[in-house]
C-alpha cells in the first residue's frame, strides 16, 4: 500500500499535471487504484468527511484523467520532506 507522502512524492514539484496512465506505469498499479487513492487526498467527500485537499483530480473529455497537487499538497509534501 502507497502511504500519501509516497504518492504526494511521485507528483513532484506539482507544477504540472500527472496522467495517472503515466503514475499507474511508474508505480505498477491500476489507474482505478491510483484513482480511489488520490481521491481520499483530495477536499472531495468521502462518508460525509472532506479529505485534506492535497491534490486535485480532472477528467478531460476525452476520459483520461489527471492529478494535480494544491497549494495545500504542496506545503504538506515539503513538510513531509526532510
Amino acid at each position: 500500500m502507497r502511504t500519501p507522502p509516497d504518492l504526494l512524492h511521485e507528483l513532484g514539484d506539482g507544477a504540472r499535471a500527472v496522467p495517472l496512465t503515466r503514475l499507474a506505469k511508474r508505480l505498477d498499479a491500476r489507474v482505478s487504484e491510483l484513482l480511489r487513492e488520490f481521491t481520499a487526498l483530495s477536499d472531495a467527500r468521502l462518508g460525509g468527511v472532506a479529505g485534506p485537499g492535497w491534490v486535485s483530480l480532472h477528467c478531460d473529455d476525452a476520459g483520461r484523467w489527471t492529478v494535480t497537487l494544491t497549494e495545500a499538497g504542496r506545503a504538506q509534501q515539503s513538510s513531509t520532506q526532510g
